[in-house]
């Protein structure tokens, strides 16, 4: 790098300022990508529940115990077990 020295002051040239600038932007950038492709290459793998997974058809499974017991399905509750609008009834005034 060229440096000059100027009343005590060390002074880099454009020349080096533009060198050092594109140094810096390279280095950056290297560091992106080594920690992008890290992370990405060390991704945790997603834990899934012992009592509830998705089937090959996107459908929730329970685990039943031996006695019979599993997680209650709540997704059919609601108005007419769900999936239906609610009633439209006209206001009346008191």
């Amino acid at each position: 790098m060229e440096w000059k020295i100027r009343e005590g002051v060390a002074i880099m040239s454009m020349k080096a300022i533009r060198a050092w600038r594109q140094a810096q932007v390279l280095l950056t950038a290297a560091t992106f990508l080594v920690f992008t492709a890290t992370t990405w290459a060390k991704a945790p793998k997603l834990r899934q529940s012992r009592w509830v997974h998705l089937n090959r058809s996107g459908k929730l499974v329970y685990k039943h115990l031996k006695r019979g017991d599993k997680i209650i399905d709540f997704s059919y509750a609601g108005y007419m077990g769900g999936g239906i609008a609610l009633p439209q009834f006209p206001v009346k005034r008191q």
